[in-house]
């Protein structure tokens, strides 16, 4: 019994034995189960279609972004209309009054105290001349009497010398005639009063001068005497704006044209209808120098100061008025030439 128990428990040791060298020496197995390889799903057909039309899409977006952009302008340094400078800003004149008027347009360029009311001195003499050529006939002929030459000035009338209204004119304008000037207004007072006392013919002239101002509208101007020279009693002959007598002398070049051509001249020869030849020389200094002169008036008095006014035209048909009171003898000039070159300026920038 004994020794078959020995046997069987030999046999067993000698079976772990085994068992565990056969365990020792088998590699290790890993333990982890090997993963499974799916296979794959069968791809739906509408995919590729749908990757396209996305993709199609996406492409048409990005183009309306792109085209509808404004085209980006480079930025430009800010740009600002050319500065156009009014030559008649930089003006400066010496008479206490001026003006420049264009009398086609009535628009007045240029102004100093326009409006205020000042001596005119000989510049009396066109509203002497406009009353004249109103009231006198054309044929009229006027005497020189020994009451006309006693004024202040000496021109070369002489006492019972027979004039032509006109050449009368022409001579007293472009001298300044004081005493021509005196003749013409008694001569015509004649004709409208019809008395024989001079001075009361010559004070129904100035009457008429007075008149004529306010018919006119120029409510500025007026008169004591025919001349424009300062009274004996005090005074001035005669009083204006400058604005005013720049209306006038556009209304002598409409009306009465010929009466301020001798004006354009340094100089002219004139025989009366006694047959004396009278050469008056021109009191307007800068005549020949003024382009387009249509005609001019100077005068001078203490009183009054310097005075030139004139007219011009810039071009065909286009007259411009310049008018200064106040100035010096030589300062009128200076004025005057001024403001005729700012005026061509002007319409040169202008146009």
């Amino acid at each position: 019994m004994d020794t078959e128990k020995q046997k069987i428990e030999s046999e067993l040791e000698s079976g772990e034995i085994q068992a565990s060298e056969q365990v020792l020496s088998s590699p290790i197995s890993n333990t982890q189960p090997e993963p499974r390889i799916l296979p794959p799903k069968p791809q739906s057909k509408f995919i590729p279609a749908i990757i396209f039309i996305s993709l199609l899409g996406m492409i048409i977006i990005f183009g309306v972004l792109i085209f509808d952009q404004k085209p980006i302008e480079p930025v430009k340094a800010e740009e600002h209309a050319p500065v156009v400078v009014n030559p008649f800003d930089s003006v400066q004149i010496e008479g206490a009054s001026g003006v420049v008027i264009d009398l086609r347009t009535k628009e007045i360029l240029y102004a100093k105290n326009a409006s205020s009311t000042l001596p005119l001195a000989s510049v009396t003499k066109l509203m002497s001349a406009y009353t004249a050529l109103s009231y006198a006939p054309d044929i009229l002929s006027i005497s020189i009497s020994p009451e006309d030459i006693q004024l202040l000035g000496d021109q070369g009338l002489i006492v019972g010398e027979t004039w032509r209204l006109d050449d009368l004119l022409d001579f007293s304008l472009v001298t300044s005639s004081n005493d021509g000037m005196r003749a013409i207004a008694r001569a015509v007072g004649e004709v409208e009063n019809s008395s024989f006392i001079e001075e009361e013919n010559r004070a129904h002239f100035i009457g008429l001068m007075n008149k004529t101002a306010n018919e006119l509208g120029l409510t500025s101007m007026s008169f004591k005497n025919e001349t424009g020279l300062d009274e004996i009693t005090g005074g001035t002959g005669g009083v204006g704006s400058a604005y005013d007598v720049a209306q006038l002398l556009g209304l002598i070049a409409q009306k009465y044209p010929d009466a301020l051509t001798r004006t354009r001249n340094n100089e002219f020869s004139v025989t009366s209808l006694s047959g004396f030849i009278h050469v008056g020389r021109n009191t307007n200094l800068s005549a020949a120098a003024i382009p387009g002169l249509m005609g001019s008036k100077t005068g001078f008095t203490d009183l009054a100061g310097g005075n030139l006014a004139i007219v011009f035209n810039r071009s065909l048909n286009y007259p411009i008025a310049v008018v200064v009171l106040g100035s010096s003898v030589e300062g009128r000039f200076r004025d005057v030439n001024t403001l005729v070159n700012a005026t061509y300026d002007y319409f040169q920038l202008k146009h």
